[in-house]
């Protein structure tokens, strides 16, 4: 059992040298047992069984099956309630589903003290801030699946921070001015509870958890996670020195001992490569990598191919910063940035995650093209301040969390294959007086802010489940494709909606989208749906092949000599105010209802034609000829 051999000494004395012992130490190496000397023992309840650990040690990890039978429950004690708190843990996931539970002390409701383990694909740490049924704060992190990661937690009432680390990297940090609840419900590791019911099972396992009851610094967090168990293999690589990536002297390989002089530079064939902080390896020549850290405050530098291997454990992780200023990468495997990346021109074939808390720029006028099935998800910070982005089989994902600032004119290009432009975050264009061109087919179901200038284009079939936000003066414009406003589209603010290609009205009449206002200038506005106008419609030409309502107060008006031919059974349905003041409205199995509260103006001497099908023009409310000498013609 490794926990009692000279590693379990090195662990203390390590800790000892630091000042610093945990208040509870579990080493659960086939039980519950608190090897910190304060008796503070665990009791198994249910299927909780011994496997090996990272190290392939046997019965020295404990497995958690996934069940609210299953988990280890551990007695309230004064020494399980501090006002600093750190906690330290191995742990590993078998999937991503829901909430799962590595450490958790309830309160009430649905409240914790404090509760650590995953959301969804995230590790997850949240602590309350009272009493009050949901009063609490949380921080995430991208999780990662079937590998061991070394997660830690602080707390420190004293300079009222709260800080996450994953694998000895700082992932999230947050501020915390509240004192931390507690009442007297045990500590549960593998579980959670939750109004009083067990709940939030781990499907995984956990090793060498660990309380202390101090907030440790980010040395002794990064110690905690080397002692225990970022132990080195022969063949494993570290920089040491700032130079290029294939020169043997920019590295260090350990060999069983220690770290000496590289005589060849790492490749996927080797172990874990890490670039140690301070220093930058510069690519500029084709490498194969896998199994590779960037810590913080260091620097990868892409000039080259750089090609990722899918082995086992992470592939590039980067936790300082990867600068792409030209080349290519590809390769099955994936990049995960904790830290930031600089993308300037090159050929990106992979798949690279932003998680949170991370940004990547586009600061540079060169050209990044996503190809090969190449994603980019970003649940972090993109700011796209320069140069085109190109998409040829290759996808932009904002994710939920995400932030994507458009800071000036630039284009995302469809250049061949099938491309995706997904927005589940936030995208806002913030300055920039022309337009942001997006020429690629997508989806938003989180919000886009038209702040300055204009968005436009949407040449790909694009789906609308959220909200577009545009300020007064600002236009979003749909010129080319389907754009598809179904269920939950919301177009919002005094700036305007321009429809100049296929605009397909899905949402239900239940449930409308809506539009403050809506510039219909040419195409096609189609749909079994119901758009609900709010503000002002502006009419000029096109067919109009769905439903549309005009809210009362709202505005619409025909100011132009276009035609707009109401057809397909189109229908538009006045509530507010109706100014015809030019051009020609053409029936074609098409109506006009003025309802009850609607006001519809004649400014002029214009036709309402009728071009075949069964058409309807209803007035249940007020209709006048205010100008125009001539004769205003309902055919």
């Amino acid at each position: 059992m490794k926990k009692f051999s000279l590693l379990t000494y090195t662990v203390f004395l390590l800790l000892f040298v630091q000042g610093q012992a945990p208040v509870a130490y579990y080493p659960l190496n086939g039980n519950a047992m608190d090897a910190s000397g304060n008796s503070l023992h665990g009791t198994v309840n249910g299927v909780v069984t011994p496997v090996a650990d990272r190290f392939g040690n046997a019965n020295s990890a404990m497995s958690f099956p996934g069940n609210t039978a299953s988990y280890i429950q551990i007695a309230d004690n004064a020494l399980l309630r501090p006002g600093s708190v750190t906690f330290s843990a191995w742990v590993k996931i078998n999937n991503q589903n829901g909430l799962q539970t590595f450490i958790n002390k309830a309160i009430d409701c649905i409240n914790d003290s404090w509760h650590i383990g995953t959301e969804g694909s995230n590790f997850s740490a949240w602590v309350s801030n009272s009493f009050t049924c949901g009063d609490f704060v949380q921080m995430t992190s991208q999780s990662s699946v079937n590998a061991w990661k070394h997660i830690a937690y602080t707390l420190d009432d004293v300079t009222d921070t709260r800080k996450l680390y994953i694998d000895g990297g700082l992932a999230a940090t947050g501020p915390y001015t509240s004192t931390l609840p507690y009442n007297s419900n045990p500590v549960l590791l593998g579980a959670a509870i939750e109004n009083g019911s067990i709940a939030f099972p781990l499907n995984g396992s956990l090793d060498e958890v660990k309380i202390f009851n101090v907030a440790l610094t980010a040395a002794q967090v990064q110690a905690e996670s080397a002692a225990g168990g970022s132990f080195n293999n022969i063949g494993d690589y570290q920089s040491a020195a700032t130079g290029n990536w294939n020169n043997a002297a920019t590295w260090l390989r350990y060999n069983g001992s220690g770290f000496v002089a590289a005589v060849t530079s790492p490749s996927s064939a080797d172990g874990t490569i890490k670039i140690k902080s301070g220093h930058t390896v510069t690519i500029n020549s084709a490498v194969t990598t896998d199994q590779t850290t960037v810590e913080s405050g260091a620097f990868l530098v892409q000039e080259a191919t750089l090609t990722i291997a899918n082995n086992a454990g992470d592939d590039l992780v980067v936790n300082g910063k990867l600068n792409f200023n030209s080349g290519t990468i590809n390769g099955a495997g994936a990049i995960l940035v904790n830290g930031s990346m600089e993308l300037r021109s090159g050929s990106f074939q992979s798949n690279v995650l932003l998680a949170a808390g991370a940004v990547s720029s586009k600061t540079t006028a060169g050209t990044v093209v996503l190809q090969g099935s190449g994603v980019i998800t970003n649940e972090g910070t993109f700011n796209w301040q320069a140069g085109t982005i190109q998409l040829g089989n290759g996808s932009i994902i904002n994710g939920a969390t995400g932030i994507m600032n458009a800071t000036g004119d630039n284009v995302m290009q469809n250049v061949g294959g099938t491309n995706n432009f997904a927005n589940a975050g936030t995208f806002t264009k913030h300055t920039g007086t022309g337009t942001t061109t997006i020429e690629v087919a997508g989806s938003n179901s989180g919000t886009i802010n038209v702040n300055e200038g204009t968005i436009g284009s949407f040449s790909g079939d694009y789906t609308n489940t959220g909200s577009i936000n545009i300020i007064n003066g600002k236009k979003f414009i749909v010129s080319g494709g389907t754009f598809k406003m179904n269920v939950g589209s919301n177009i919002n603010g005094d700036g305007v909606f321009q429809a100049a290609s296929v605009v397909t009205i899905n949402a239900a009449t239940a449930t409308p989208a809506t539009a403050s206002n809506f510039l219909f200038s040419s195409g096609t506005i189609n749909g079994g749906g119901l758009l609900r106008i709010t503000g002002g419609m502006e009419l000029q030409s096109g067919s109009f092949q769905s439903n549309v309502l005009l809210a009362a107060g709202a505005v619409s008006s025909k100011t132009t000599a276009g035609t707009v031919v109401l057809q397909g059974s189109g229908v538009i349905t006045n509530e507010g105010t109706f100014n015809w003041q030019a051009g020609t409205i053409q029936l074609g199995n098409g109506s006009i209802i003025n309802g009850a509260t609607g006001i519809m103006n004649a400014t002029g001497d214009n036709v309402m034609q009728n071009v075949g099908g069964t058409n309807n023009f209803t007035n249940a409310g007020t209709f006048t000829k205010n100008t125009g000498t001539g004769t205003t013609t309902i055919g």
